[in-house]
């Protein structure tokens, strides 16, 4: 990690910056072994700004990208119900407890 300072006006404030990525020779071979239950298939990206069209295959069904996705805090959407949510047609909620 390296830190670095900003002065803003009145006050300074420290951030930490991750260091460096990982050595891709560090991850166990099990991170490379296919896995036929995840996958992702491109269904079309534009040749001017790469831009991607795609679905992410789960368990639990298809999801197409790009998507909006709610967040649930602590497990809870705001402002709307899971219902209300449904009828929006999200195939996707991020949800922490």
């Amino acid at each position: 990690m390296f830190r670095t300072s900003v002065c803003f006006s009145s006050r300074t404030v420290t951030c930490e910056t991750p260091g460096p990525p990982p050595d891709p020779s560090t991850f166990p071979p099990s991170a490379y072994e296919p896995r036929p239950f995840f996958r992702y298939e491109l269904v079309y990206q534009s040749k001017q700004s790469l831009a991607r069209v795609g679905r992410i295959h789960t368990p639990h069904g298809i999801i197409d990208t790009p998507a909006y996705v709610a967040v649930a805090t602590n497990g809870a959407l705001k402002g709307v119900t899971f219902e209300d949510a449904d009828k929006t047609g999200q195939q996707l909620v991020f949800a922490n407890t």
